[in-house]
């Protein structure tokens, strides 16, 4: 009887030991699992900055590298004003000659003409670099109309012709700055083109100077 309750006891011990060794290798597992999700959680959090500051790195990268070509590409959209291929040339002409014609009725009438004729200078009161002859033509019978005028620029080494259309009042009468065009030449300008302005001050007797800037595109 002692025996068998001994043995009862025995295993009964042995049931106690083996619920307790299960419940601490639960425990076991449920801190390794904590640590391995803590050291997981860790490791993606290592993982993300490391891929922050690599995106970080990249942008700043391509942010060097492409701020000059930006900066080189906002002066290239000023510097097609004045290309390569572009010369601005600034003369100012003085007229020895001039002839006005009234071809039809007396007075100023649609077809009279103007015929003059100069020499130019790099500026005023500067060096003579050639000489120019034009003429203009009256569109309408009043000081408001407008004008049509072609003119040649003879220059060491060939000649530049400008023709345009003003504004009559603008250009003889309130001395602004109206626009022609460049439409041939003949040597080393053969193959010009471009554009210009010519301005007549008004306070000149018989407004014979003349300011011109001629942007000669030759590519």
């Amino acid at each position: 009887m002692i025996a068998c309750v001994f043995g009862y006891a025995d295993a009964a011990v042995r049931v106690l030991a083996e619920s307790r060794r299960h419940r601490l290798t639960a425990l076991r597992y449920s801190i390794y699992q904590g640590r391995a999700e803590d050291a997981s959680n860790k490791k993606g959090t290592v993982v993300e900055m490391i891929r922050t500051a690599i995106t970080a790195a990249i942008v700043a990268l391509f942010s060097f590298l492409l701020l000059p070509m930006l900066g080189a590409f906002g002066q290239k959209a000023d510097a097609d004003e004045l290309a390569p291929g572009v010369t601005t040339l600034r003369f100012f002409e003085h007229d020895t000659q001039q002839t006005n014609l009234d071809l039809l009725r007396s007075g100023e009438s649609p077809g009279d003409q103007s015929l003059f004729a100069g020499d130019l200078f790099d500026h005023a009161g500067g060096t003579q670099v050639g000489h120019t002859a034009g003429q203009c033509t009256a569109l309408s019978g009043t000081a408001a109309g407008d004008i049509l005028c072609i003119q040649t620029f003879v220059l060491d080494g060939g000649q530049i012709t400008i023709h345009g259309l003003a504004d009559r009042a603008a250009l003889f009468g309130r001395g602004e700055a109206v626009p022609f065009a460049i439409v041939g030449g003949t040597g080393i300008y053969s193959n010009v083109r471009g554009d210009g302005t010519i301005q007549v001050p008004v306070d000149v007797p018989n407004q014979t100077d003349a300011n011109f800037v001629l942007n000669v595109i030759t590519g």
